[in-house]
């Protein structure tokens, strides 16, 4: 009866090295000063299948998507205008790049629908149609 000689094969291993801000072998990138993501306290994130990344925080939503255009690649939601109040508390994304988000006072939905021009003009004439126009006048709202 013959043994084989047991097979080692290699692990990895968590290594770590510091470095000095100043050191040329850290990447460039990281010794510039970066603009700070826009909110704090970060509550909730989930990662889209289409590779964004969503982060709630008691400050509102951001979305991360790193292969848009530099002036998109982070989005800032806050404010009545998309969620119920800003401290997120859950985050489901859905298949048409838009995310379910929790707050702590109730559920927004939001979507990034493909428009022409056109057609979002014609979606705000026609808000202003049904909650502005009073006998061919346009007037205010307050929140």
């Amino acid at each position: 009866m013959g043994w084989e000689p047991v097979k080692l094969v290699p692990y990895p291993q968590k290594v770590r090295t510091f470095h000095r801000l100043d050191d040329p072998q850290v990447p460039a990138s990281l010794r510039a000063h970066r603009t700070p993501f826009p909110v704090a306290g970060v509550t909730a994130s989930a990662a889209a299948t289409d590779g964004v990344v969503w982060l709630g925080s008691t400050q509102g939503l951001m979305r991360v998507d790193f292969t848009a255009p530099e002036r998109d690649r982070c989005q800032y939601f806050a404010g009545l205008r998309y969620l119920p109040d800003d401290h997120v508390v859950d985050l489901v994304p859905d298949t048409a790049r838009g995310v379910w988000v929790r707050t702590a006072t109730g559920v927004s939905h939001l979507e990034l629908r493909p428009l022409t021009l056109a057609q979002k003009a014609e979606h705000f004439e026609q808000r202003i149609r049904e909650r502005h126009d009073r006998h061919g006048l346009v007037a205010d709202c307050h929140l």
